[in-house]
């Protein structure tokens, strides 16, 4: 049975068409994104973009728990993390504020055993290097020893998004093989395949 009680970092049609399909699967989630005028919509069931079928999901979830925020909130019982903020590129190169941001956040509330899954478009190397140090260095913890780290790249087109997640294979690449169980057994929920890859960074390599 799946125990995990999620919070989705970025609501863009990446993040929120994830946490609603998760919703829709039962798992407890909660969405956070920075910009209050989009949580203020998806709160009264108003998407800041067109997805089929999304309106009428959020005015069903917003009845039975779904909830949006400008911060992480405290009271939830969250075991998981799912960053999906974006990754801008400015004269060339990754822009990383906002991907810096969702960092700090979880960091900060991280506890021992919980999960943060990365989706966010990044460099290769990106996931150790960038967000893993992050969370260690706010947390006072250690990936794979305290806390579990996953990159599952999305790979869904603006749109069609909620169809696809259920149709196309989800990839996972972990700090270690109990970050990927982890993982695994939330988007076992809907996707019809996982394919588990060897390392964080073959997971990022396979997105870009």
């Amino acid at each position: 049975m799946n125990n995990q009680s999620v919070c989705v970092l970025g609501l863009g049609y990446v993040g929120l068409t994830l946490a609603i399909m998760l919703r829709e699967h039962g798992v407890p989630v909660y969405g956070v994104d920075v910009n209050h005028q989009i949580v203020s919509g998806i709160n009264s069931a108003r998407p800041h973009f067109y997805e089929k079928g999304l309106e009428e999901l959020l005015l069903k979830h917003s009845q039975d728990g779904f909830e949006c925020f400008t911060q992480i909130p405290q009271d939830k019982s969250i075991n998981t993390y799912i960053i999906a903020v974006g990754t801008s590129v400015r004269h060339k190169k990754p822009y990383f504020k906002e991907l810096k941001g969702a960092s700090f956040a979880v960091g900060a509330v991280l506890k021992e055993g919980d999960l943060v899954i990365l989706r966010s478009t990044v460099p290769v190397g990106s996931t150790r290097e960038f967000v893993v140090s992050i969370l260690e260095e706010e947390s006072g913890l250690s990936a794979g020893d305290d806390f579990s780290v996953v990159f599952a790249p999305e790979r869904t087109v603006e749109g069609e998004a909620l169809a696809e997640l259920k149709t196309l294979p989800q990839i996972i690449g972990g700090v270690d093989n109990r970050s990927v169980k982890r993982a695994a057994s939330l988007f076992d929920l809907f996707s019809p395949r996982i394919v588990v890859v060897d390392s964080l960074e073959e997971a990022e390599m396979i997105k870009l």
